[in-house]
């Protein structure tokens, strides 16, 4: 397998590039530098092996992870809406077809090694699919170098309820309180059909969200873009570009930011196999492509440079570039993931709830991976 990587400099920007696994990059625009990072690495004998190791159990259907200005991990738990019958509501003719409805989504704090935990955000919306354990609700979580603290809420974490106080913050853009508590700051869905981002009847989706100093960046599924919110203001970030066969529509389907001061965005082809990762600065400048991947569920990078992704169909997270000796870890159920210096966190059972819901089932988890020398 051939993985590409086309860096972009800033007098141009990379030609439209054939993401077929193997395929060779189509010729670049004038400004762009364009090279194969298939190179094999030759395995040393006295290299310390990767690591994994489980540093949080029972985690709540975890939604994003990410790590603060001071280093510690933060993590988005949908919740489970409600175990109990007494606020499911039925659609239909009976049966399962419903939802059940509660206020068990969370954000915790925790340690590099997943020891003093607290939880930062409380009781917040939740809703289960009666049926299974998919859940809506909080969907990601970061906090400002200046300690303020903001979470995306999904447009479905309130399901059938027309009116109501909880029902504000479907589809959101909060900020938490001191006493644990949320309050609305941006609403993407009023944004996004002012702008022609989204139809009249189609609601945002905001998911993954990256804190910086003087600005909050979070993706809007829905609308196909990353959003900017500063000193009250919405605005589009940044909006990938359409490469390969225009049938082929591709979407942003996850963010972070990573340990090197880079913001990655994983574009996805709707229903397709394949995906790439767009690398730009904190302004909104596009540095790379990373290219000619399977269908990705996060990326991001670590303090050396190293670009990883979780691979969805495989259970794994590995290193971007393909070769023999690259680290690699097993994985089930990869979620989010994210780097604090040259070590990796990602989620693991990330659509699995505190409590078992089937017989056997492991609740969700945070994994420290460590790539070794």
């Amino acid at each position: 397998m051939h993985i590409h990587r086309t860096l972009v400099t800033a007098t141009g920007t990379a030609a439209a590039v054939t993401a077929m696994l193997g395929a060779a990059l189509t010729s670049p625009s004038a400004g762009a530098t364009t090279r194969s990072d298939a190179a094999s690495e030759a395995s040393d004998p006295g290299a310390r092996a990767p690591s994994q190791r489980v540093i949080a159990r029972g985690l709540d259907n975890p939604r994003q992870v990410s790590v603060t200005a001071s280093g510690r991990l933060l993590v988005a738990q949908a919740g489970h809406g409600r175990w109990d019958g007494g606020n499911c509501r039925v659609a239909g003719g009976g049966g399962l077809d419903g939802f059940c409805r509660g206020l068990t989504g969370r954000a915790t704090t925790m340690g590099a090694l997943g020891r003093r935990r607290a939880r930062v955000l409380d009781r917040l919306p939740s809703t289960r699919e009666a049926s299974n354990s998919l859940t809506f609700g909080i969907n990601g979580v970061d906090r400002t170098p200046q300690g303020r603290l903001f979470a995306t809420i999904s447009s479905k974490a309130w399901e059938q309820v027309s009116s109501g106080s909880v029902r504000r913050f479907n589809g959101k853009l909060v900020r938490g309180t001191k006493a644990g508590r949320i309050r609305v700051v941006a609403r993407p869905t009023a944004f996004g059909r002012r702008h022609g981002l989204l139809g009249a009847q189609e609601v945002s989706e905001p998911t993954d969200l990256v804190a910086l100093r003087r600005k909050v960046l979070f993706l809007d599924e829905s609308a196909g873009v990353v959003l900017r919110y500063r000193q009250g203001r919405l605005g589009v970030w940044y909006r990938p570009a359409q490469l390969g066969d225009p049938a082929n529509r591709q979407m942003p389907q996850s963010m972070s930011l990573g340990a090197d001061g880079h913001v990655y965005v994983v574009v996805g082809e709707l229903g397709g196999m394949e995906a790439r990762v767009d690398e730009l600065t904190t302004t909104g400048r596009l540095v790379a492509r990373h290219v000619g991947l399977p269908r990705v569920q996060s990326a991001t990078a670590t303090a050396d440079g190293r670009v990883w992704i979780a691979v969805e169909q495989d259970g794994i997270v590995r290193q971007a570039r393909a070769g023999s000796g690259v680290p690699q870890w097993s994985v089930p159920d990869p979620g989010s993931l994210t780097a604090r210096g040259n070590v990796l966190y990602a989620t693991a059972y990330s659509t699995h709830t505190r409590r078992p819901f089937f017989p056997g089932e492991v609740p969700g988890q945070l994994r420290r991976l460590v790539p070794g020398s």
